[in-house]
């Protein structure tokens, strides 16, 4: 009938119109849950130890950037608006899902690394074998926090009524025309004289700053591109260059120069050891017997600090064997384990040394065995070559490894360069009942502390037999032992333990990322050395002792000599800067040397025909070492 309006079509109209509604509501609530969980990862890393999210505080340091993190959540979900019908709400669904997932993971790789999570770590997955214990002691109920507004929108999902959602490309395109504005204007944006988008000493600032939704997609676009070399400009050539030439002081020779000279060299790395634990005691026990008696015949390193990045171990042992800072984002030994470098291993070879790398886990872990033989390792001994005996946590303990390596060292031949490290006291130090000795009350019997403690006390007995067999075998008598922690081990991914702590243990509270470097020969008058200093410091401070020519070191070595220099400072892995007394232009140039590095490292800047024309004749690292199953006994 003319002019009579069809009930079914008016209703129809209404229907189009609330799915419609509908449809852009679940989108506008699927940009709203991205922002609060942004804030909500942004709360969580505020403050240590990272159990209790400070939103007001996240939102109250970083509002500034809303609009950054608004354009991150737009770009993400505003695809959905080209979907319909039930298409576009199962995308919202996925999209929040996978976005708590990632930034849970986020939260637990920053209680365990203080960084986050990267494209460049899908090759460290492989890693993770035997760590499943220390994993798990990173999560915490109120994490799933994250997941709220998923199990909302998938409850809604679940019981909703079937309806017909057209497509919003007109929407779509407003809001992308949106988003690349703001993209436009963010590239504009400076921070400290930095841009937007580049990842900063702090990897807290560098999330913060572009939101935690524009660092994976950032991420993303740095894995996509940074895959291969990077050619340097002249200007970062020159760059890099003046960078050493200001960091040389030009110091003479003083009373520790040669001092080991044409001594053998073994340099043990020791799992989360931290510094706390020397010369102290619980009750009338001494936590480190062993390392409290080495201290009275060592050149002691009271303030030396963790540098590590997301390799952790491998960082340590990267920075102890080239002095050059790791990566920011995944490791060197995975990326770039071919690159050429003035190594520890290359520099004593030069001297005449044989050079052995033995480690309990496998060649592969970390691909540790590749990089060590490019460092001029001659030989590198893996898990396949000892009997696995005894497991504890990680893998080969260090009872067995350390026991099995005495007639690997005996054997080689002299002088030696040998570096080895121990896995037991690995998180979350659970070491087995038959294996405690110490006397702890129920507060720290059942607490990370505890377990720590205990752990701690094993490794040293364990150091103490391993010595006690090199001495019986005369090897001591020609023998520099150096001693160190990879990283801290408490501190570093159990702080939220320590608040429990009987009064009588707080000064264990005050870590500061000391890990202890004991450099011990059996007739060497015992000194502390109080100057700051980390692991990058290592090689020429030890090179100086074995009396190699500071001109093979200090063109390429970013550290520096801990036991002839005027300064007093250290940059830590994340960024910050310590000194006893240095300017503001001494932190500028110390912290400049992480972006050096990152430079060096991407471009094999050292293996570069300009390098090689400015300091010929110096033995560099290349990949001329072997892999055997055992050597000669």
């Amino acid at each position: 009938m003319t002019g009579v309006e069809d009930p079914r079509s008016a209703l129809t109209v209404r229907h189009r119109a609330h799915a419609l509604i509908i449809g852009h509501a679940l989108v506008a609530y699927s940009i709203a849950a991205l922002l609060v969980k942004s804030f909500l990862l942004l709360g969580y890393i505020t403050r240590s130890p990272y159990l209790v999210p400070d939103v007001p505080l996240a939102f109250k340091s970083w509002t500034i950037y809303l609009r950054v993190y608004f354009c991150w959540a737009v770009i993400v979900t505003a695809p959905a608006l080209l979907l319909k019908n039930a298409a576009r709400d199962w995308y919202l669904a996925i999209l929040n899902a996978i976005v708590s997932l990632l930034f849970v993971f986020d939260l637990w790789y920053f209680r365990g690394l203080n960084g986050f999570t990267s494209f460049y770590h899908l090759r460290e997955l492989g890693n993770l074998h035997h760590m499943s214990g220390a994993v798990l002691s990173l999560i915490h109920p109120a994490d799933f926090l994250f997941f709220t507004d998923v199990a909302l929108l998938f409850f809604y999902l679940a019981f909703r009524k079937k309806r017909q959602t057209p497509r919003s490309v007109p929407v779509f395109l407003a809001l992308l025309a949106l988003s690349v504005g703001l993209v436009i204007e963010m590239t504009t944006i400076e921070i400290d004289e930095d841009p937007l988008f580049s990842t900063r000493w702090m990897p807290a600032e560098t999330i913060a700053a572009i939101s935690p939704i524009g660092y994976h997609l950032y991420d993303l676009y740095s894995f996509c591109l940074g895959q291969g070399r990077r050619e340097l400009s002249p200007k970062e050539r020159a760059e890099i260059r003046a960078w050493f030439d200001r960091k040389k002081e030009h110091l003479p020779p003083n009373r520790y120069s040669g001092l080991f000279r044409g001594c053998n060299l073994i340099l043990l790395q020791c799992e989360s050891l931290e510094n706390f634990v020397i010369e102290k005691k619980i009750g009338d026990q001494e936590i480190t017997p062993t390392l409290n008696r080495l201290v009275a015949h060592s050149l002691y390193f009271t303030n030396y600090m963790e540098q590590v990045g997301d390799g952790t171990s491998i960082d340590s042992e990267y920075m102890v064997n080239t002095s050059i800072y790791p990566l920011r984002t995944s490791t060197a030994a995975l990326r770039y384990p071919h690159d050429t470098y003035r190594s520890l291993p290359r520099l004593l070879e030069s001297r005449g040394y044989g050079t052995a790398d033995l480690h309990p886990d496998p060649g592969s872990y970390w691909n540790w065995e590749e990089l060590m033989l490019n460092l001029g390792m001659n030989q590198c001994l893996d898990a396949k070559s000892f009997n696995q005996d005894e497991l504890i946590g990680l893998g080969l303990s260090d009872g067995s490894f350390l026991r099995q390596a005495v007639p690997d060292l005996i054997g080689l031949k002299q002088p030696f360069y040998a570096y080895l490290i121990t896995l037991t006291n690995h998180g979350p130090f659970d070491l087995p009942q038959r294996f405690r000795e110490l006397r702890l009350d129920q507060q720290l019997e059942h607490s990370e502390i505890g377990g720590y403690l205990e752990s701690v006390h094993y490794m040293d007995k364990q150091i103490g037999i391993f010595l006690a067999r090199l001495d019986a075998a005369g090897l001591l008598e020609h023998t520099v032992v150096g001693i160190f922690g990879d990283h801290c081990g408490i501190h570093k991914f159990y702080e939220d333990a320590l608040e429990d702590l009987p009064d009588s243990t707080q000064e264990w509270m005050e870590n500061g990322k000391r890990i202890p470097l004991l450099l011990y020969h059996k007739h060497q008058q015992g000194e502390r050395i109080d100057e700051l200093g980390g692991q990058i410091d290592a090689l020429p401070t030890i090179a100086s002792l074995m009396g190699l020519e500071e001109a093979k070191v200090e063109e390429t070595a970013m550290g520096r000599d801990l036991l002839n220099t005027r300064k007093n400072f250290v940059v830590l892995g994340d960024g910050t800067f310590l000194s006893a007394k240095g300017s503001e232009s001494e932190r500028q140039h110390a912290l400049k040397g992480i972006e050096i590095a990152e430079k060096i490292v991407r471009s094999d800047y050292f293996k570069s025909d300009e390098f090689e024309a400015q300091a010929p004749a110096v033995p560099l690292a290349s990949a001329s070492g072997k892999r055997i199953d055992a050597l000669p006994r």
